[in-house]
């Protein structure tokens, strides 16, 4: 999405999902609003980079809805590692839609050539998200306070 679409996705998911034709994109819970205006901020300042800077959404085309999001929160480190970050909305939990979408990114990070390792944190108490970075091939490898870090690396 460019800047002007994350904004709306913070702001008015209703004006999003008819700027894309959609019939339903719900509501952002107030944490994640800050974090969508951010990284438009992000995108107007490094343009270049926002295929990384970005959120994708996840849509079910049967539904015509949005069920979720993922991005990579930064461009790829000097090591060629990113940090992914997914969400799906309630109702649409448990239907592999976030498996699918870490799969697709993970996949278009490495195709890029730029990427050679991708992690992700979840937090303790959110067994779903351990189970969709496990189905998606990633590892767990270090575990701080209430975060576990997970990591997956090309060609492993």
């Amino acid at each position: 999405m460019t800047s002007v679409e994350l904004r709306l996705y913070a702001d008015d998911p209703a004006a999003l999902a008819r700027r894309f034709g959609l019939s339903v994109c719900g509501e952002q819970p107030d944490f994640f609003k800050p974090i969508l205006r951010k990284q438009a901020d992000r995108i107007d300042e490094h343009p270049e980079s926002i295929s990384w800077l970005t959120f994708w959404l996840m849509i079910d085309d049967a539904r015509q809805a949005v069920v979720g999001s993922i991005d990579t929160k930064d461009v790829p480190d000097a090591s060629g590692t990113v940090e992914i970050g997914y969400g799906v909305d309630e109702p649409f939990r448990g239907l592999g839609y976030a498996t699918e979408a870490v799969r697709l990114m993970v996949e278009r990070a490495f195709a890029t050539g730029e990427v050679k390792r991708v992690v992700a944190e979840t937090e303790d108490g959110n067994p779903a998200s351990d189970r969709v970075l496990a189905k998606a091939g990633f590892r767990l490898y270090d575990k701080k306070g209430i975060s576990n870090w997970y990591e997956i690396r090309k060609n492993a």
